[in-house]
């Protein structure tokens, strides 16, 4: 059942774009924390907090629109959007899970160049195993190719399940 919303509320109110049509994607939570500051600062630079009594008496006394509160706050999330909207993350520096996977792909391609006789400096094998969440034991522990071969192949088989 459609409602037209100015019959429904008798009030003219902003059309809000879906979130597919806006800049902010709610996905990544620096972008959510930047955007939720942002809107902190706005909100507190502006006094928004104080006035909303005044606002409210206003609009009871019929001096002020419910229309005009909702603009001061639509202002505010759309101030808050563009300026968290800015923030470009990698493609994997959000998700901690992917950033391992990542990491222990490096880790055990690394250790293959190494077993196939490939110079590897060992600070660098320790530094990327470490990074992996290797403990220091497993990352100077003797492997055979063959499974360096299938670590390799099944952390790769891991990623890809959590690119998904």
């Amino acid at each position: 059942m459609d409602f037209k919303v100015k019959s429904l509320f008798r009030v003219d109110v902003a059309c809000i774009p879906a979130p597919t049509y806006r800049n902010l994607q709610l996905n990544d939570p620096r972008i959510v924390n930047e955007y939720l500051s942002a809107l902190g600062k706005k909100v507190t630079n502006h006094k928004l907090a104080n006035k909303v009594e005044l606002l409210h008496q206003k609009a009871i006394d019929g001096n002020f629109s419910e229309q005009d509160a909702e603009e001061y706050k639509t202002e505010s999330m759309l101030h808050a959007e563009s300026v968290s909207s800015r923030t470009f993350s990698g493609k994997y520096q959000w998700s901690p899970m992917l950033l391992l996977g990542v990491r222990q792909v490096q880790y055990w391609t690394v250790r293959l160049r190494k077993a196939k006789g490939s110079f590897t400096n060992i600070t660098r094998l320790k530094t990327v195993g470490k990074l992996a969440g290797l403990c220091e034991s497993d990352i100077d522990s003797p492997l055979s190719l063959q499974a360096i071969i299938h670590n390799l192949q099944q952390t790769r088989t891991e990623l890809k399940i959590h690119q998904q």
